[in-house]
């Protein structure tokens, strides 16, 4: 391999990387700043002007909306995860984290890898629920 392709190369790889981290992680960022979904690592993250109990009670009925089945619910003050399962079997899981004063981060995952369509089905009927 020549000095040029080398270069190449390199040049190649570091824009690669800067594309597929740095810009998608700003970008997500953005999105849930604005109010929308962020998507990382299988799950679908967004931010709600609303208590960690109001989001609980809404991640419930929509849950039960959608026919999953709740099989566990551990939620406090301080945090939440409610875990469940779908008609299919694919596994749930939404986690509640204040982040301040009546705000509150939901995640989502369905699935072990993370199925972006059912988490935003799931993320939709959540918001539903807390108008």
């Amino acid at each position: 391999m020549n000095r040029t392709t080398a270069s190449v190369v390199v040049i190649l790889v570091g824009i690669s990387c800067v594309l597929s981290g740095c810009l998608a992680a700003a970008a997500g960022g953005a999105a849930a700043g604005a109010g929308g979904y962020a998507w990382a690592t299988g799950k679908l993250s967004f931010t709600t002007s609303h208590s960690i109990n109001e989001c609980h009670n809404a991640t419930i009925s929509a849950l039960q909306d959608l026919g999953i089945t709740v099989l566990s619910d551990r939620t406090d003050n301080l945090s939440g995860r409610i875990k469940g399962e779908t008609a299919t079997g694919d596994p749930v899981a939404v986690d509640l984290e204040p982040q301040a004063q009546g705000i509150t981060k939901v995640d989502v995952r369905v699935g072990f890898w993370g199925n972006h369509t059912h988490s935003v089905r799931i993320a939709d009927a959540i918001k539903r629920h807390l108008r």
